[in-house]
């Protein structure tokens, strides 16, 4: 395998150590070499501050030529799975996408296979939950991530999951409404993944202001 098909994919598929175990001091999977696999950027939801379908790896953009090259490989996704489980040697994995559940149930069998001797999590928005994969898989996963809700203020599909680690994506036009999922909730202990971009003006970056009400609001967390 050509090294040249070994950076497209590492820069198309492989994130660096997600947000999410970084909030999580508790976690089997804190203090170790973590890749985040984004396996799909498919998904059933449209986020306003996720850039699925645009962000490659460790946040670099693959160029046009690296797209077709990969694709003028003829490599399938299983080959590129087997190409990942080399790369990440010696790693725990997180698979993400997009929207991880919405791979062929095939596909996922193939993956949970492939790294069975490794830590691995999910991070899903609770499609994972819906198809019945949590059951499926049990004792193939270490840690589920739940991005619980689209926006803050909606309801939690799945409020009384256990061992489950519910993610909220905080950004500064949504952090108003931050204490209210906390009183909504008040029996989960929410993890924060907090919005940040280096685009000037982004109405949705953080301010000081923002970061400081999330201080405030240690005592929910």
């Amino acid at each position: 395998m050509g090294s040249v098909i070994d950076n497209i994919i590492r820069g198309l598929y492989i994130g660096g150590v997600g947000p999410w175990d970084a909030w999580d001091d508790n976690s089997s999977l804190s203090n170790k070499n973590i890749s985040l696999l984004y396996l799909t950027q498919d998904c059933n939801w449209s986020c306003c501050y996720c850039d699925c379908g645009t962000r490659i790896g460790n946040n670099t953009i693959a160029s046009v030529n690296d797209l077709d090259h990969l694709r003028n490989s003829g490599l399938t996704l299983y080959d590129i799975i087997d190409r990942l489980v080399v790369l990440t040697k010696g790693n725990d994995i997180i698979l993400s996408g997009g929207e991880f559940a919405l791979l062929d149930v095939n596909m996922i069998d193939y993956i949970f296979k492939s790294f069975k001797d490794r830590a691995v999590s999910v991070a899903t928005n609770g499609l994972f939950f819906t198809k019945g994969y949590h059951k499926k898989y049990a004792g193939q996963f270490d840690k589920i991530y739940y991005h619980c809700v689209e926006e803050l203020g909606q309801t939690i599909k799945y409020p009384n999951m256990k061992d489950i680690i519910y993610i909220l994506l905080i950004h500064h036009k949504n952090i108003s409404k931050l204490k209210d999922m906390f009183d909504m909730y008040p029996d989960i202990k929410f993890q924060l993944e907090c919005y940040a971009d280096d685009i000037p003006n982004d109405p949705l970056t953080l301010t000081k202001a923002d970061h400081l009400k999330i201080r405030i609001y240690d005592k929910y967390l």
